[in-house]
Parts: structure tokens; sequence; C-alpha cells
């Protein structure tokens, strides 16, 4: 039988073998996560489909449509990392990833990083847009652009 302090210690160990093995799949997973995440922008910002919400909208709300779509591409790329952590780990080991009962390993500080490097993709492409939303007007006017 093994004693508190030991079986704290393999949990500890554990965790961490799990960590490391999950490490690199994240990363993957993040960045394709984030250029998955630059779809529903790109559609967003440099089709009609921004426009047609403003007409729809009032003036001061379409800020809020603006940041749904950032929001939803950070839960694509979040859940891109989490779906191939889980199949690498499957591979790696069997048996132990649920992915039949709808269980996949928490993305990390990658979902984290994720909600960065969307934004910094929906960011650009908000910038590159044919027609710039205001906010965006109101910073490239900021710097001098």
């Amino acid at each position: 039988m093994l004693s508190d302090k030991y079986a704290r210690a393999t949990v500890k160990y554990a965790a961490t073998a799990v960590a490391t093995l999950s490490a690199g799949p994240r990363y993957k997973g993040l960045a394709l996560g984030t250029l998955l995440a630059g779809l529903p922008a790109a559609a967003y910002f440099m089709t009609p489909l921004r426009a047609l919400l403003l007409a729809q909208l009032m003036q001061q709300y379409i800020i809020v449509a603006d940041i749904i779509v950032w929001l939803a591409g950070w839960g694509i790329a979040v859940y891109t990392i989490r779906f191939i952590t889980a199949a690498s780990l499957k591979k790696m080991l069997p048996g132990t990833v649920p992915l039949d009962k709808g269980g996949l390993p928490a993305a990390g500080m990658q979902g984290f990083a994720a909600g960065l490097t969307t934004g910094l993709v929906w960011f650009a492409i908000a910038a590159r847009a044919a027609e710039k939303p205001e906010w965006m007007l109101h910073i490239l006017k900021s710097v001098g652009l």
C-alpha cells in the first residue's frame, strides 16, 4: 500500500508526464486553430456581411458584433487545440481519452495564447478590409496612418 506522500508524488509526476506529452500537439492545435479563426473574421470583414449587419443594427452596437466574431475565432482555436491534443493522446495512450463521451483535454496555456493570436489575426484582417470598421479608422488615425 502506498503512503499518502508517495501517492501524491505519483499523481504529480503522471500529470507532468501527460502535460509534457501533450505540449507539442497543443502548439500544433494553436497554430491550426489560429489559421482557422481567420476564416470567420475574413468572412465577416472582407464580405458585405458586416455592411448588412451595420444596416440592421444601430451604429453603436456594431462593435459588439465585431467582438463576437473575435470570440468565435477564439472558440474555434481552443476547440482545435483540444481536439488535436485528444487525438494525439489517444494515439500515445490508447484507452485513456474518452472522445466518445465528449471528454476532451484542457487547452492549457495555449488556450489563453489563442486569445492573443486570434485577436491579432482578427485585428489584421479588420485593418486590411476594404471598408474598415470605424474603430480601426480611429486607431489608424491615432498612429498616423
